[in-house]
């Protein structure tokens, strides 16, 4: 592939492109079509996209609008209970003292 069609690919503005094209698979083991469903259905997406999805990461090809352009890779992430413990701890940062903007 050349490198004019990998930036092509990975156009961060794919609203650019006018056409998306159209696959149609046929003779999709029942495995393989069951899990595609199994998944859609719990992430509340569509079959097409958890295979999307697949096809991308099975060839590292990775849009740059989606990629992400945080820290967690290097530095990790907070849990659910982390993120939770942290907003009670700061809330009392988020009153406002009336007396002290009297002054």
């Amino acid at each position: 592939m050349t490198k004019a069609e990998m930036r092509q690919i990975n156009d961060p503005h794919p609203a650019r492109k006018t056409t998306m094209k159209t696959l149609t698979l046929k003779n999709v083991p029942d495995d393989l079509a069951y899990t595609l469903s199994y998944i859609a259905k719990e992430k509340h997406q569509t079959i097409g996209d958890i295979a999307i999805q697949a096809i991308r990461q099975s060839l590292a090809v990775f849009q740059a609008s989606k990629c992400n352009r945080d820290l967690t890779a290097f530095f990790g992430g907070w849990s659910k209970s982390d993120a939770e413990e942290f907003e009670r701890n700061v809330s009392v940062f988020e009153q406002i003292d009336e007396e002290l903007w009297k002054k």
